[in-house]
């Protein structure tokens, strides 16, 4: 990942940032002055210095600043922080793992009911509160097959996992 953003990253990075803070950060191969940048992609300084103020304010690059004793303006060099990136994606897609575990420890430990006028579907407790009568066309809930649901959320968490080691690897080959 020296040189440009790995594949894997940069999918989960387009999931949780815009494409043009993703462009910012493919052009910090190397450290670079936010003018460099803005002059490379015929962008206005602005633009770029707050596209990279806000990669800042999640850790993923660092800058350097200096000052010139002639005119008292700072220069900023502005640098990818690789590491960084790689725990933001662990920790995003760890996020992801947990919240589908909380949903299949739902899915999985309640007996489900719905009735045939909605998609909706309820646990055996709400059920139980409503006489098993439906809200909407006072229709009796009828018990819900859930397997399906239950076998989409573990291939999806078997997918962010799968993901998870890909990143968990490249964090050891750095």
């Amino acid at each position: 990942m020296n040189n440009g953003l790995d594949k894997k990253l940069k999918k989960i990075l387009e999931e949780t940032i815009s494409a043009k803070h993703i462009i910012i950060l493919e052009q910090l191969r190397e450290p670079r002055y936010d003018e460099d940048i803005a002059e490379e992609l015929s962008e206005k300084a602005v633009t770029i210095r707050k596209l990279l103020n806000e990669v800042h304010d999640k850790n993923l690059v660092q800058y350097a600043r200096t000052k010139n004793p002639k005119t008292g303006w700072y220069t900023y060099v502005w640098e990818r922080r690789n590491d960084k990136i790689l725990e933001y994606s662990q920790n995003y897609l760890t996020d992801k793992i947990s919240k589908i575990n909380e949903k299949l420890d739902y899915e999985a430990n309640n007996l489900m009911f719905a009735c045939p006028c909605s998609e909706e579907y309820f646990p055996l407790t709400y059920a139980m509160e409503h006489n098993f009568q439906c809200k909407k066309c006072n229709g009796n809930l009828i018990e819900f097959d859930n397997s399906d649901i239950i076998q989409d959320l573990e291939k999806d968490k078997s997918e962010f996992v799968a993901e998870l080691n890909k990143i968990n690897k490249l964090k050891v080959g750095s």
